[in-house]
């Protein structure tokens, strides 16, 4: 039986956990796989690195699982989340990227005890790009090399960086062809285990040879590039793009010749989603759908729904789905989108597209249309087919509020990490602490930039990626690595809890004069022990940032605004500029552990407000206050993420109506110029009972931002945040 298989083949599907590499098609040890990486040599850093994807794409062990249609594995590959694993030719990245900083002494100067006191997170960002997939389903390996062969051919002279790029692409793209080819003398070896093993010989020798002609042989391109682009060549492919879109003409035509049923693409659908579930990616593998089309048509289709059906269906974790929404996106998606929500299955993003197109249109100083757009990572547009921004620092804005008061030391590790500024005692005036916060603000950017200036610089120098170059026209036609052009990026966290702190501090300390400056720093010193009647006043004051409210929206505005006036449309240096984004991620909880007791009445170590959200437990007046605080934002000039969170009771979601007024949410967000939405709808009584009996409620998923997360393997005090903020809502 070829078809209707998915749930009973399902618990023999995980060939990451369970692998079946054939001893003769090469090395299974991964320490032998890593010594021989480490032995290669070249005469560039493009062609070692090409080299050395080519040794594991033809020299490694391969495994092809007979019940998959899709299942296709490497040896020496170890999937990144799991502790002290990292991919083999990692290792070259690393000794790459430690001598660059070892020659850099300001770089050096820069980095001291940044990460440590948690003002900045920085590391060179190869976590989110995404190839040019029309090409890749268009040309295949093979015609993508053509391509390469035929731009290297146009040009009269090459330097020696040009003939370096052009010779790394040639090797790598030459090993993905015989990787496929490898993939399909094993099927052939195995033809036998499975009804389905001739089909999957004649998809894979078809993309040995060329492109793909049917959605399953483009549905298992994606899936091999991926493979190879995201645990070889080590350059996470963070979408696997606008699928309906890309795939749309595969399926139609497909239907029209009989090739495969509508059911049956559903059901390849169903394998191909859970691969990237038992891969397990840190904050999930996105895809997109829907959107507008060139004339300005909706881009949901029939293919549309057959891909949300297949996902609801499949029971998954881990892949997440942007949803392109646009004026003229059916209502009808939208409520099946939210319906999967309410009953806690899968893991939505709602990108309002033309919020979109105005902020790509500015980031890259061109004209954007709603139809250019792609996304990637989190919650991020991009533009298909165009360099992608790279995010290589990330700046913690309520430590900023920190150095202000403790003259520019982290008060829990001591570190002087900022600058030089009065002491507490010294500052008279809300104006003049405002000047010294921003003196801190301006100090950490000037550290930032020096770093991540130097990211920048190298990107190409650490990790050469001639697998995604080469799907990149901008990048053949240069003869030069695709990381080296696009913006950059730079995160900003923690705006609602600045914003409170703020006002916390021009109310409390000088105008109603209920402490003074100095003995606010004192109570943050002592993370409240012995100031528990000051602290119970700040955290509860109802003032707050999140609720609509003109004084902490207004401070949210201003602290926004002026990052963005200091950061974006700078010079960097991969022929771009920089911009701002404001999405926090779980670096609220991560960059929270390592800030001390802030003026809003946070403890210390605890975590700040998320996104564009309310500080935890803050955000007093509902969900649509909410949503007209963060409303006011400049979220145009914030092109590469500026996302809001719901959490909603499931007694406020039930039936028709409850729908509809879920819908009805989305729609108002789009209008009041909201960049994207993603939420829950959860019920705290059930997360306690999840707490005392995690066996019993094993698939109870949370989406944390922009990801999803089993509730029940989360740390305790993420689940609490999540009851505190369920509780909020009733």
């Amino acid at each position: 039986m070829l078809w209707n298989r998915y749930h009973a083949d399902r618990e023999y599907l995980d060939l990451y956990a369970h692998p079946d590499f054939a001893p003769h098609t090469g090395v299974i040890d991964r320490e032998e796989a890593k010594a021989a990486i480490a032995r290669i040599q070249g005469p560039s850093k493009d062609v070692v690195k090409a080299r050395a994807c080519a040794y594991v794409l033809e020299h490694c062990a391969v495994d092809v699982n007979p019940k998959c249609w899709f299942g296709a594995n490497f040896a020496g590959r170890v999937p990144k989340y799991k502790e002290g694993a990292n991919r083999a030719i990692e290792q070259l990245h690393g000794k790459w990227l430690r001598d660059l900083i070892d020659a850099d002494p300001a770089v050096q100067q820069a980095m001291e005890h940044f990460t440590e006191s948690g003002a900045n997170a920085y590391f060179a960002d190869f976590a989110h790009w995404v190839p040019d997939w029309d090409s890749v389903l268009r040309l295949g390996f093979t015609g993508l090399r053509e391509r390469a062969r035929s731009a290297r051919a146009a040009k009269e002279a090459l330097t020696e960086s040009q003939q370096a790029y052009y010779d790394s692409v040639e090797i790598v793209l030459t090993a993905c062809i015989r990787f496929v080819g490898r993939l399909a003398d094993l099927a052939e070896e195995r033809i036998d285990r499975d009804e389905r093993m001739p089909l999957r010989v004649k998809c894979l020798r078809q993309l040995e040879q060329g492109a793909p002609t049917d959605i399953y042989e483009a549905l298992q391109l994606i899936y091999l590039f991926h493979l190879i682009g995201q645990f070889v060549e080590c350059a996470q492919v963070r979408s696997l793009g606008d699928i309906d879109r890309l795939l749309y003409p595969y399926y139609l035509r497909d239907l029209y010749a009989g090739t495969y049923t509508r059911e049956q693409i559903y059901e390849l659908f169903q394998y191909f989603f859970l691969l990237y579930d038992f891969q397990k990616h840190a904050y999930n593998q996105p895809v997109s759908v829907g959107g507008t089309d060139i004339f300005g048509n909706t881009a949901f289709t029939d293919l549309t729904n057959l891909i949300l059906d297949a996902y609801y269906d499949a029971k998954l974790d881990n892949l997440k789905i942007h949803v392109f929404v646009s004026d003229n996106t059916p209502d009808a998606v939208l409520r099946k989108c939210m319906d999967m929500i309410r009953k806690g299955r899968g893991s939505f993003v709602f990108m309002n597209t033309k919020v979109g197109a105005s902020a790509m249109s500015k980031a890259y100083h061109q004209p954007v249309e709603e139809w250019m757009l792609g996304s990637q990572g989190c919650y991020n547009f991009n533009l298909r087919g165009q360099p992608q921004h790279a995010n290589q620092t990330r700046l913690n804005l309520p430590k900023a509020i920190e150095l202000a008061l403790f003259e520019g030391a982290d008060p829990l590790t001591g570190y002087k990490v900022g600058a030089s500024t009065p002491p507490a005692e010294e500052i008279t005036s809300f104006d003049q602490f405002h000047s010294v916060f921003w003196q801190q603000i301006d100090h950490l950017l000037g550290r930032a930039l020096v770093i991540s200036d130097f990211y920048d610089s190298h990107m190409a120098e650490i990790n050469p990626t001639p697998l995604m170059s080469s799907t990149f026209e901008f990048s053949l036609n240069a003869g030069r690595n695709c990381f080296t052009y696009g913006p950059t990026s730079m995160l900003m966290m923690g705006l609602g809890t600045t914003a409170d702190c703020l006002t916390m501090i021009q109310k409390h300390v000088f105008e109603q004069k209920t402490c003074t400056l100095t003995e606010l720093r004192d109570a943050l010193a002592a993370d409240w022990q012995g100031y528990e009647s000051l602290r119970q006043t700040l955290y509860n004051d109802p003032e707050k940032y999140g609720n609509n409210l003109d004084r902490p929206d207004a401070f949210a505005v201003s602290v926004s605004q002026g990052l963005i006036d200091r950061i974006a449309d700078r010079p960097n240096k991969r022929e771009s500029r920089y911009i701002c984004h404001f999405e926090t991620i779980d670096r609220c909880f991560r960059s929270g552990r390592l800030t001390g007791a802030t003026p809003d009445g946070r403890f210390a170590r605890k975590p700040f407000s998320k996104n564009l959200n309310a500080a935890f437990g803050q955000d007093r007046n509902g969900l649509t206050a909410m949503m007209l605080s963060s409303a006011k934002l400049n979220v145009e000039m914030m092109p590469m993420g500026a996302p809001v969170d719901f959490m909603l009771h499931p007694s406020a979601t039930k039936g028709e109506e409850g729908l509809t007024a879920m819908v009805a949410l989305l729609r108002a967000f789009l209008m009041m110029g909201g960049y994207a939405l993603q939420g829950n709808v959860l019920d705290a009584e059930v997360m306690r009972e999840a707490q005392k009996h995690p066996e019993q409620y094993k698939n109870l998923q949370v989406r944390v931002s922009g990801w999803n997360w089993n509730f029940v393997d989360m740390e305790k005090e993420y689940q609490d945040l999540f009851i505190q903020q369920a509780e909020a809502c009733v």
